[in-house]
């Protein structure tokens, strides 16, 4: 697979005549990037705020690693892992993956 999509089960792609996913992907890879995320810009000062509703990633070593480490961080807990594969240091994840995120 070439990309992994993360999807709240409340949400829906629901203009099918316009390939979303398609063109997400193709612009991931001009601006090499590898995740795309969505903000919560409808709320006061959200739009840096990072909405866990919908993540896109490329199959990369930087986003195995990713989600490898956030799921590790759910196992550690209030304790908070040392030291994220993705450069991160000291951070917890005290609920979800939007918080964790």
């Amino acid at each position: 697979f070439t990309h992994v999509l993360v999807l709240d089960a409340d949400a829906a792609l629901v203009k099918h005549s316009l390939d979303i996913l398609g063109t997400i992907a193709k612009d991931m890879e001009k601006r090499q990037l590898d995740v795309f995320l969505t903000s919560e810009d409808w709320l006061l000062n959200g739009e840096n705020r990072i909405n866990g509703g919908f993540l896109m990633t490329r199959n990369s070593e930087w986003s195995q690693h990713l989600f490898q480490d956030t799921f590790r961080a759910h196992v550690v807990g209030p304790g908070g892992l040392r030291r994220w594969r993705i450069g991160i240091e000291h951070q917890e994840c005290s609920s979800n993956e939007q918080i964790c995120l």
